[in-house]
C-alpha cells in the first residue's frame, strides 16, 4: 500500500492545495481581511504571494514524485507482485489434490520434496480458445528471474487438443519452462515497463528493441507530458482561486 501511495501523490496534492487555498481565502473573507488588506495599501499580490510560495513546495515535490518516487515505487511494487503471485502459486498446489486457482486451469502434483520441488505435476490449462494443453512432468520448480517467476518442468510431455477437432499432438521435452504471469490476466507483459514505472530517461531514450516504444510511442510521450504538466498545476489552482474569491 506505501508503495502505491507516491502513484496517487502528483494527483491529491495540487487537488488539496487547491481545496486548501479555497478555505485560507474564505476565511479571510468572513473575517474581514480581504477588506482590511487593500484599506491598508496592500494588493492581491499581497494575498497570493504566500499562496503562490505554498504552490512552489507543492510543484517541487509532485516533480520529485514524478521523475523519481513514482518510477522506483511501482518498479519495487511490480518485483513484489511477482513474489507474491510466485508464492501464491507455490502454495496452492498441494500434494495429492486437484487444485484450480481459476477456471479451466487446473493443477496436481504427487508430492512435495523439503526444498520445494513439485514431483509428478500435472496441469491442465482449458483457458485458451483454440486448444486444450495438459502438461505432464516428473519435477517441476518455481524460478524467479529478471522480475518474473517461471514454472520449469523436467522429463515430461504436452498434449495439445485443438477444439476444431485436429489430432491430437504430443510434444515430449526434457526440459519447458510456463511463465507464471500467463495464470493472470495483465494489460502488459511482466518483462514490458508500463510508462509510469519508467524514469524520465527510460521515457525519451527507451532501448531500441522496446516493445511499448515500438508499438505505442505515443503512451511515453503522454506520459512525459503528464509528468511536466501536472506540476505546474498548483500554480494555475493557486491563481484561479485568487481571481475568484481572492477579493473583499
Amino acid at each position: 500500500t506505501l508503495l502505491a501511495l507516491p502513484n496517487l501523490v502528483a494527483l491529491i496534492a495540487p487537488i488539496a492545495l487547491l481545496v486548501a487555498t479555497i478555505h485560507v481565502l474564505n476565511r479571510l473573507n468572513g473575517d474581514s481581511e480581504l477588506i482590511v488588506t487593500p484599506a491598508g495599501g496592500g494588493t492581491v499580490w499581497t494575498i497570493a504571494r504566500p499562496l503562490l510560495a505554498l504552490a512552489v513546495l507543492v510543484s517541487v515535490a509532485v516533480s520529485f514524485v514524478n521523475h523519481f518516487g513514482m518510477p522506483w515505487s511501482l518498479q519495487q511494487l511490480r518485483v513484489f507482485v511477482v513474489q507474491v503471485r510466485t508464492d501464491l502459486i507455490s502454495q496452492v498446489i498441494q500434494p495429492g489434490r486437484f487444485s484450480t486457482p481459476e477456471s479451466n486451469l487446473t493443477f496436481h502434483i504427487r508430492d512435495r520434496d523439503l526444498s520445494g520441488t513439485l514431483l509428478g505435476l500435472v496441469m491442465h490449462d482449458g483457458r485458451d480458445e483454440k486448444v486444450t494443453a495438459t502438461y505432464l512432468a516428473e519435477r517441476a520448480r518455481i524460478l524467479k528471474q529478471e522480475g518474473s517467476g517461471y514454472l520449469l518442468m523436467e522429463k515430461g510431455h504436452i498434449l495439445r487438443r485443438p477444439k476444431n477437432g485436429d489430432p491430437l499432438q504430443t510434444i515430449v521435452f526434457d526440459s519447458y519452462a510456463v511463465d507464471l504471469d500467463r495464470f493472470e490476466a495483465k494489460e502488459e507483459k511482466v518483462g514490458v515497463a508500463k510508462p509510469r514505472e519508467r524514469y524520465f530517461r527510460e521515457l525519451v531514450y527507451p532501448p531500441a528493441n522496446d516493445e511499448l516504444a515500438m508499438r505505442q510511442p505515443g503512451l511515453l510521450r503522454a506520459e512525459l507530458h503528464e509528468r511536466f504538466s501536472s506540476a505546474l498545476y498548483p500554480f494555475a489552482f493557486v491563481l484561479l482561486a485568487v481571481a475568484f474569491i481572492g477579493h473583499a
